[in-house]
């Protein structure tokens, strides 16, 4: 959010869950739907990444959700160490 704000986008957030984007983020234009990853997880010098819904929270019902890129229209990663990556 810190980062969206930065660039100059007003950030919103769903008030109810939101299946496909975590943010949207306004630039006085049409909103853009940003799905927010993190890893903290190093192998071979880089960073690995989880681009699927897998648990994360004690709701989960056991199924796997598979990152589509029509579902939002935005990637944004950030990693341990503050390093971060935008792909829209």
């Amino acid at each position: 959010m810190e980062y969206l704000a930065s660039t100059g986008a007003t950030v919103l957030v769903p008030l109810f869950h939101s299946p496909d984007y975590d943010l949207v983020a306004d630039y006085d234009g049409p909103f853009a739907r940003v799905q927010v990853k993190t890893s903290t997880f190093v192998r071979k010098a880089r960073f690995e990444v989880q681009i699927s819904t897998s648990g994360g929270n004690r709701s989960w019902n056991g199924l796997v959700k598979r990152f589509e890129g029509r579902r939002c229209d935005s990637l944004f990663v950030l990693v341990s160490g503050g390093r971060r990556w935008s792909r829209p």
